[in-house]
Parts: C-alpha cells; structure tokens; sequence
C-alpha cells in the first residue's frame, strides 16, 4: 500500500504541473504540495512496515 501511495503521489504530482487551472497557495499549487505530503507519508509507512516484526515466529502467546 505504501508503494502504490509514493508511486501514486509523484505521478499526481507531475500531472498537476500541467494544469492551468490550479488552486495556488502563494506560488505553489495546492493539489501539488498535497501529493508532496502524501509522497511523504507513504515514506514513512514504508519504513515504519518495514522495521515491524510480524509473522508466526514474532507474535507473543
């Protein structure tokens, strides 16, 4: 899921460059610095799974 969220977020981020109607926060546009976030959060789940001990061997009793 954390794949597909970072995979999904940079190519948003690209397509949203090519609009001309954009919502603008200052001089970024907005949908642009939410796909910057989500990129982000999708980094940090990946790594927070990663590090996550599961499976039969690591479950307590």
């Amino acid at each position: 899921a954390s794949i597909y969220l970072i995979g999904y977020s940079i190519g948003r981020f690209f397509i949203e460059g090519l609009r001309t109607d954009s919502l603008m926060f200052g001089s970024f546009r907005v949908a642009q610095l939410i796909s910057a976030l989500m990129i982000a959060s999708g980094i940090l789940l990946y790594n927070l799974l990663k590090n996550k001990k599961v499976g039969p061997a690591y479950r307590e009793n």
